[in-house]
């Protein structure tokens, strides 16, 4: 009979939450495992977040409704929110320099367009104020125009909320970056295990997913909008979750250069759909737009409707009118964990209040920002309930990310390249100007599906979305790994791309013609 894998901490999820906390926790010496589903990391709300971060203030303030309902809010939330903001500004600029993940400090501009806009600007400045945060200013609408030469000439600017720390970074690659760090810190990472089950067994848990039984003395649940189901499975759910769907547009590269910094403005209400403009620049050097959100019964429901691209774009090009519909690659969709239904986003980073050493984390907007805080905090709440920190000597905090071949290394450092491996000099994703060694990189550091490879690396997110480096991807994933072509997926288990090779297919198609 196959043993029980034992543990101290098991965290359940990962993505950037339980990423975050996994990376926390290596620094002591202490058995941790992270317990995720998916065939790898971040493919959940992470991989759909819209890369922002540093964040100055609380932009739940710019959901439609959020200004009038904030006096209802929890104020030991509120503190807690402001709390966490507030020591991430400090803590991510050297998280992404130790982890070798590029952050963009550009700033963002917050529009005002009528009277309660304006009131809700003054809102948003009040309340970081309140909690020490002091990157934000009022600036006037010359000084705006002066920044941004594509703002609507015929926008009636009442005044202009500037932020300056505001950035963005690649979200799903910090994500990853996390992991692998901590795996190398010590760490076991168990993919394709969805939690079943999990019992009370004396002083540990029992959790059984589709292929591990794993014993642990203490629960990090980080698993986003599944949070409650996991919490429900050991009485430990103190709290309901609302899914929200978000969906953004990714414009084309030729789109770059039409704003210079983050651009928004306070959401409107679109048949019971909050909806925020906003235009901001990538990593990659796209633009994207979005965004709207929409509740949903149904946690799974990714999809995305030319509906709302439309009032997406109208909304956005009432700000910056030279944005196109002809320039949109790609939309997609995510789905965000709210606490409540009432127009606001609260966390959760606590004990439960009935299971001890069971802890439950729901972040949902913007979890990025969040993301390092709420691990610290984490670790100080299973201090309290009974875990030994001692620390581990041996931590190395560093990680070396895969060197992107055509944005961030010099002439000089390509060439040296290919000159030691002739892989670099063949390019597989032409969009993205991704080469071969690149992909046979991200293979090695794990990725063993097409998404794996295209979230490590970039390739398939250029204008054709994969029509052209997908079939040789493919490839490259069979021969390196070994596997035939068909058994290869595109994210996991039931997303099979080939399902015969050519001789099966016809003698097939000949069998069910005799």
């Amino acid at each position: 009979m196959r043993k029980d894998i034992e543990t101290e901490v098991a965290i359940i999820g990962a993505g950037i939450i339980g990423a975050s906390v996994a990376r926390e926790l290596s620094k002591y010496k202490i058995d941790v495992v992270v317990i995720e589903k998916e065939a790898d990391f971040c493919w959940s709300a992470t991989k759909a977040n819209g890369g922002l971060t540093r964040e100055c203030f609380d932009p739940s303030f710019l959901f439609y409704g959020m200004m009038e309902t904030f006096s209802s809010r929890n104020s030991d939330n509120v503190r807690l929110k402001n709390e966490v903001f507030a020591e991430s500004l400090s803590i991510t600029p050297y998280l992404f320099e130790e982890l070798d993940v590029p952050l963009v400090t550009v700033g963002c501009l917050v529009i005002a367009r009528n009277d309660r806009d304006l009131k809700v600007l003054e809102s948003i400045q009040k309340n970081a104020e309140d909690a020490g945060i002091k990157a934000n200013r009022m600036i006037d609408e010359k000084t705006a125009r002066e920044m941004e030469p594509n703002l609507n000439k015929n926008l009636n600017i009442l005044g202009v909320l500037e932020s300056t720390e505001w950035s963005f970074c690649n979200s799903w690659r910090l994500c990853i970056a996390l992991v692998e760090n901590a795996r190398e810190n010590g760490v076991r990472i168990f993919l394709e295990n969805e939690v079943l089950a999990i019992e009370r067994e004396n002083d540990t848990f029992l959790i059984t997913t589709s292929k591990e039984k794993i014993r642990s003395r203490f629960i990090v649940n980080a698993s986003g909008v599944n949070a409650g189901k996991i919490a429900a499975m050991v009485g430990a759910n103190d709290f309901k979750i609302f899914p929200v769907r978000a969906q953004l547009c990714i414009l084309d590269k030729a789109a770059r250069g039409l704003v210079n910094h983050i651009i928004m403005a306070p959401g409107k209400l679109i048949d019971s759909n909050s909806i925020i403009p906003f235009i901001s620049p990538t990593i990659e050097g796209n633009l994207e737009l979005g965004f709207s959100c929409t509740q949903t019964n149904d946690a799974s429901d990714i999809s995305t409707t030319d509906e709302f691209n439309k009032i997406i774009f109208s909304l956005v090009k009432e700000l910056i009118p030279l944005i196109s519909e002809k320039d949109l690659i790609r939309s997609f969709s995510g789905i965000m964990a709210f606490e409540n239904d009432q127009g606001f986003t609260e966390i959760i980073v606590r004990n439960s209040r009935y299971v001890p050493r069971f802890i439950n984390i729901v972040v949902p907007f913007p979890g990025i920002s969040l993301s390092p805080s709420v691990a610290k905090k984490s670790v100080e709440i299973l201090a309290e309930q009974g875990l030994q920190l001692i620390e581990n000597y041996s931590f190395n905090g560093r990680n070396k990310s895969i060197a992107d071949f055509s944005n961030t290394i010099s002439d000089e450092e390509r060439d040296t390249m290919i000159v030691k491996n002739p892989s670099y000099s063949h390019v597989v994703c032409r969009c993205e100007t991704v080469p071969e060694g690149e992909i046979i990189e991200a293979i090695i550091k794990g990725a063993s599906t097409v998404d794996g490879v295209k979230f490590r690396v970039g390739a398939g997110m250029g204008r054709c979305q994969g029509s052209f480096c997908g079939p040789r991807i493919l490839k490259i994933l069979s021969r390196e790994l070994n596997k035939p072509i068909e058994e290869i997926t595109l994210k996991g288990e039931g997303s099979r791309i080939l399902h015969y090779k050519k001789e099966e297919f016809l003698q097939k198609r000949y069998k069910n013609s005799c």
